[in-house]
């Protein structure tokens, strides 16, 4: 009979320890709305839509209590949802509601950065006059409120932006415009990043002398700060640079020299640059060295399921069985080239820009996120074993009061 009676109590005491964390959502009002928004936050990675579930009643809680600075936060927090299960045409609808709330508001700098993720959004739909459009009133935005950082920042993503629509002379000019705003702040890191893009703007318009001088200024400052993927990202380049200038001793010492630098664990870059040497190996001739470094650079792109990269490795294969006469090997190659290169068509590019998960954060860092999640277990926890213990007491003292012996079996 004792053991029964505290087994209920305990399951009531669990039973209520839950109650309790549910019931912290307050009831009614401004607080309730603000504790929905928190908790649609810390849903949008782990359960999207869990998310918006909460984020969809703080939007219709706060319409009605017409606060619409957290009307705005849960227009932005749905439409990061639908983001983050890649349904961009959604996200766009509701990040297009949230910033004509915060504009309403004169919240300039929330709009700026709710334009920014329908930039992005556009950019993964492929729309990039879209997404050029809502990168400019961006930049207009943090011009206005002479917000340099962002404005520099915005200045790179829009020179992308421009890159990926193959507008070349646009991209230059906003990369220029982000260079002059990363110089003022003197941030280096910036500055090297947007050599970086320019480089490879100009490679692309085939001015090869002006990729590689931004190329080696871009090397010269992460040289600087140590950072070695960055260094070997650099001289990758510009040993490719070398390669098309058919310097290929100037570009097989330089790609050496990256490979050294490049972490193993950075698969893609490492794969890329025994690519390049394979590519030199293959001018000079040197045909086993040059399928040696392609079937080592296959493997790793393999490894990942890169198939742009896995596309051009067999495309390189393919000349080289050619060149040895080796028709089979060649034939197979190409096959599989060609069926690689028919998927990639349909991938998105990468833009070196992330969405913001709050209008004024700069880092979705996962560990954040992991912190906060344990976190909040430990108080649950604590709540429950605190509020069983006072129920035990409360338990033991009623049956002590009934004259129940409590004593061990």
């Amino acid at each position: 009979m004792r053991h029964l009676l505290l087994f209920i109590i305990f399951t009531i005491s669990l039973q209520s320890g839950y109650a309790e964390l549910k019931d912290s959502i307050p009831e009614e009002g401004i607080e309730r709305v603000i504790a929905l928004n928190d908790l649609a936050k810390e849903f949008l990675d782990s359960d999207p839509d869990k998310s918006r579930e909460y984020s969809i009643k703080a939007r219709d809680l706060a319409n009605a209590l017409e606060e619409y600075h957290e009307l705005s936060n849960a227009l932005n927090y749905i439409g990061l949802s639908y983001y983050n299960q890649k349904q961009y045409n959604e996200a766009i609808s509701f990040f297009q509601q949230a910033s004509r709330v915060s504009l309403r508001l004169g919240a300039r700098d929330k709009a700026g950065n709710i334009f920014q993720k329908i930039g992005m959004s556009y950019i993964l739909l492929k729309d990039y006059p879209k997404a050029i459009f809502y990168y400019q009133q961006t930049v207009r935005i943090f011009e206005q409120l002479e917000q340099d950082d962002h404005v520099a920042e915005t200045y790179f993503d829009l020179g992308v932006v421009y890159f990926l629509a193959r507008e070349y002379s646009n991209s230059i000019n906003a990369l220029n415009s982000a260079l002059k705003f990363y110089a003022k702040l003197d941030n280096q890191r910036g500055i090297a990043r947007t050599h970086s893009q320019l480089g490879t703007t100009y490679e692309e318009t085939g001015n090869l002398k002006e990729a590689l001088s931004h190329f080696q200024q871009a090397l010269q400052i992460q040289q600087l700060f140590h950072n070695k993927d960055q260094i070997a990202f650099n001289l990758n380049n510009i040993g490719q640079i070398y390669f098309k200038l058919k310097q290929l001793e100037k570009s097989n010492e330089t790609l050496e020299e990256a490979l050294k630098y490049c972490n193993k664990n950075y698969t893609e870059l490492y794969s890329k640059i025994l690519l390049n040497i394979g590519k030199v190996k293959f001018l000079k001739r040197d045909y086993k060295a040059a399928e040696n470094e392609y079937n080592k650079a296959l493997v790793l792109a393999d490894s990942i399921k890169n198939n742009t990269l896995l596309s051009d490795i067999y495309h390189n294969l393919y000349l080289l069985h050619i060149e040895t006469n080796d028709s089979r090997r060649a034939l197979e190659s190409y096959q599989k080239f060609v069926t690689l290169k028919d998927s990639t068509a349909i991938e998105t590019p990468i833009i070196q820009t992330r969405i913001k998960t709050e209008y004024d954060d700069k880092y979705g860092d996962v560990y954040v996120a992991i912190f906060i999640v344990l976190t909040a277990i430990i108080i649950w926890l604590t709540i429950v074993i605190i509020r069983i213990k006072n129920q035990r007491d409360k338990a033991l003292e009623i049956l002590r009061k009934h004259n129940i012996d409590v004593s061990n079996d």
